[in-house]
């Protein structure tokens, strides 16, 4: 398969990771820290759209693990029906790669006559709306992403877990190091990114029915995996959490479905694998994705990374798995035909 922009993007996330996380400015956030950890804000509300919005999803499940009062909905429902959710004592944490989206956009305008408290930005443009809006930064230094969101994602995933960090008074540089170290492992499996796709090939194929799911903070990759592959190459996958599978869409398993299952946390491993087995006796195909390969599931590995890095690994997978559709569909990945980089119609 030819390198085109899109599969550079996915090339070049270990070092946008690195960068994002070497340079994340721990003193510029530490007085939002403080008053998060001091309960000096009467909720935390985390909101995005897209990958924005679903990479925050294990922060905001780290924040309510530590008994912090956070929300996390979409931009587009906080601005047309959920307003009232940001007072004037709130924490907004507002993610957006381009901090141009017209639903932050929007949403900024709304507020300028009753801020919260603190605007927090997740974003990687320095001179954007959310950027000139916001009171503190995370700060995503990815350079150009040319298409759909890879490095972007992963930077975000990476900067929240030590915004959370610091919130929680964990030590910073140890993390910092941890994902740095991280980033080698993820660039010795990228290396054999052609021989993943041919796996991929092999498992599924072209499958007439496809989902991901997954339960925790894998939510985010089943999210964003779903979505990138919808946009990326034209492909009608759905992704949900595994307990919503079984509310339902379990009524689809025979032959013609195709199942991609992340493994998860050692919580979450048991139902999941509990699931996986099931599908496979009413005759659905299943792909289980773990660090380790399974003895009886079809398994395409992950890339064997520290807790605070697994919402980073589970990813790489998905991605590759949207260049394995496109080789097979004919598809050039990542080519936008109806959107752009950057959604500016609400």
């Amino acid at each position: 398969m030819q390198i085109n922009p899109y599969i550079s993007d996915i090339l070049n996330q270990p070092a946008v990771i690195r960068e994002t996380v070497a340079r994340y400015a721990a003193d510029r956030f530490a007085a939002v820290a403080a008053d998060v950890a001091a309960r000096r804000y009467d909720r935390i509300v985390l909101s995005g759209m897209g990958a924005s919005h679903f990479a925050a999803y294990p922060a905001w499940l780290d924040l309510v693990s530590h008994g912090l009062p956070a929300w996390s909905v979409e931009t587009a429902e906080l601005l047309h029906h959920a307003e009232s959710l940001v007072t004037e004592k709130s924490l907004l944490w507002l993610t957006s790669q381009s901090g141009a989206s017209a639903e932050i956009v929007a949403l900024i305008e709304r507020l300028a006559d009753r801020r919260p408290k603190t605007i927090l930005a997740t974003t990687a443009d320095a001179d954007s709306p959310l950027r000139r809006a916001a009171d503190t930064t995370l700060q995503l230094h990815i350079g150009e992403e040319s298409t759909v969101s890879t490095g972007s994602y992963v930077s975000t995933l990476a900067a929240q877990h030590l915004a959370v960090t610091q919130i929680a008074g964990g030590n910073i540089e140890d993390e910092r190091s941890e994902l740095i170290d991280a980033c080698d492992v993820l660039q010795h499996y990228l290396a054999a990114w052609q021989d993943s796709i041919g796996k991929w090939e092999r498992l599924i194929g072209v499958p007439q029915r496809l989902f991901v799911i997954g339960r925790g903070p894998s939510l985010a990759a089943v999210k964003t995996g779903s979505l990138i592959i919808k946009e990326s190459v034209k492909f009608v996958i759905e992704g949900m959490s595994a307990a919503q599978f079984r509310h339902g869409p379990l009524e689809l398993a025979d032959e013609h479905l195709t199942v991609v299952i992340l493994a998860g946390s050692s919580d979450a491993r048991t139902l999941n694998e509990r699931l996986a087995i099931e599908l496979r006796e009413y005759s659905a195909g299943v792909v289980w994705l773990d660090t380790v390969p399974h003895d009886v599931l079809p398994t395409v590995l992950i890339p064997a990374l520290p807790r605070a890095a697994m919402p980073i690994a589970e990813i790489i997978p998905l991605q590759l798995l949207s260049l394995a559709l496109a080789a097979q569909t004919g598809v050039e990945a990542g080519v936008f035909q109806r959107i752009g980089k950057v959604t500016r119609t609400l």
